[in-house]
């Protein structure tokens, strides 16, 4: 007989799941979680997992058992949260993503991601690979070699073809890479995602306000750009921003 995918997915991590170099006491409260998670125990399995996270202690198998628990209580946005920080451990995580499908199949919200641009996509890539203070070493370095071609040019009085393509190349790598590392430094980084574990929530206008843009429901993502006095600030998937309560709120 054919399993169906809603069982298939939603298997439980037995082998041990914090990088348990941690007290006996957290292994024991772990494997005490586990053994609730199999007996059905769901709220009892949530209770005894989060005095584990508690302790500091994290792991895929903790937080992919904790997504389970949380599921089979019908707590959807924590549910999202918790295969969330799988994929952030193990972003190749087959399993993982296959559960999390399977919860956001139930899920209020249908948010289509905006489309970004590849240039953008590219300059993210270049900058997360060199780092910005990589980006300005190079083209720093490409400045002075710069500088060197152009003052041996002024000292022999000539230029050799070697020295007008150096002169080519050490410019355009200075333009670049200081160009590439002035805009890294300048645009502010992403904020840090969080999902709404709260069965609805307003997206208001502002912090406070009582004109509400739209209404998000529980496990709908959010990135937060910035939090005051109790708001956040928040973007959408298709770029919408708002402000959210942020006891609506749990971190990724």
């Amino acid at each position: 007989m054919r399993i169906p995918p809603l069982i298939l997915g939603f298997v439980i991590l037995l082998s041990p799941g914090p990088a348990l170099a941690q007290s006996s006491e957290t292994v024991r409260r772990y494997d005490d979680g586990t053994r609730r998670l199999e007996a059905g125990d769901y709220a009892g399995a949530v209770a005894a997992y989060e005095e584990v996270l508690a302790t500091g202690t994290a792991s895929r198998a903790l937080y992919y058992n904790m997504g389970i628990a949380q599921y089979r209580l019908d707590r959807l946005g924590q549910a999202v949260r918790y295969f969330e920080k799988v994929l952030a451990v193990e972003p190749g995580d087959r399993l993982a993503q296959h559960n999390l499908d399977i919860v956001r199949s139930k899920l209020t919200d249908r948010i289509t991601r905006l489309p970004e641009p590849v240039w953008r996509r590219f300059g993210r890539f270049v900058v997360h690979t060199f780092g910005t203070s990589g980006l300005f070493s190079i083209g720093a370095a490409a400045w002075l070699a710069l500088a060197s071609i152009v003052a041996l040019v002024v000292r022999r009085g000539r230029a050799t073809d070697w020295m007008r393509r150096g002169i080519l190349v050490s410019a355009s790598v200075a333009v670049l890479f200081l160009g590439a590392a002035f805009i890294g430094s300048a645009v502010p980084p992403s904020g840090e995602r969080s999902v709404v574990v709260a069965e609805t929530a307003t997206l208001a206008s502002s912090a406070g306000s009582a004109e509400p843009v739209q209404e998000l429901h529980e496990g709908t993502v959010v990135e937060v750009l910035e939090t005051r006095e109790g708001w956040a600030r928040v973007r959408l998937l298709n770029g919408t921003t708002g402000w959210i309560d942020t006891a609506g709120l749990a971190p990724i």
